[in-house]
């Protein structure tokens, strides 16, 4: 009797191997895609929220944020290519957060105005840079083709869905 492994029971574990690696690792990055968006549109509804509820906040006046007693204007820029999104105050040109996105994730965008600049007023309603009301959906999507859709109207209601909002 011989001692040793022989070469097919080799050929076998690394098949077996093989096989259950080529099953996980597409699962695996898909999860980890679907985590990953899940973050990434976590983030962008609270500081969408957040900018929401500093703008409803008209009687402000922290030295951090506004500048010479004035009432301070959060605002969210979203560049043109659509990969991150930068918070800043406009009036004193400060910058407060910039956030970019995964590799290949990118935003778009269904509805009236420009999106690329976000701001809302004191009664929490989405304008953009030229105070025309915002409404419809930004898109965030992932790599393999899942989205997440952050929807607000008019009025200010600002939402998120998995389904796309007119469907």
């Amino acid at each position: 009797m011989q001692k040793g492994i022989a070469t097919l029971e080799i050929i076998f574990v690394v098949l077996i191997i093989s096989f259950l690696a080529s099953v996980t690792i597409p699962h695996t990055v898909k999860v980890i895609d679907e985590v990953a968006l899940d973050y990434e549109t976590k983030k962008f509804y609270t500081d969408l929220k957040f900018l929401q509820a500093f703008d409803r906040m008209t009687n402000m006046r922290d030295t951090h944020f506004s500048t010479n007693d004035e009432k301070s204007v959060l605002s969210m820029e979203i560049p043109n290519e659509k990969t991150s999104y930068i918070i800043t105050n406009r009036n004193s040109n400060k910058f407060y957060e910039k956030h970019p996105l995964p590799k290949n994730f990118s935003f778009d965008y269904e509805g009236t105005g420009d999106f690329s600049y976000i701001k809302f007023d004191d009664m929490g309603r989405p304008n953009n840079s030229n105070r025309n009301a915002l409404s419809g959906h930004i898109r965030i999507l992932s790599p393999f083709d899942k989205n997440f859709f952050i929807v607000f109207d008019s009025v200010g209601r600002v939402r998120g869905s998995r389904v796309r909002p007119d469907e």
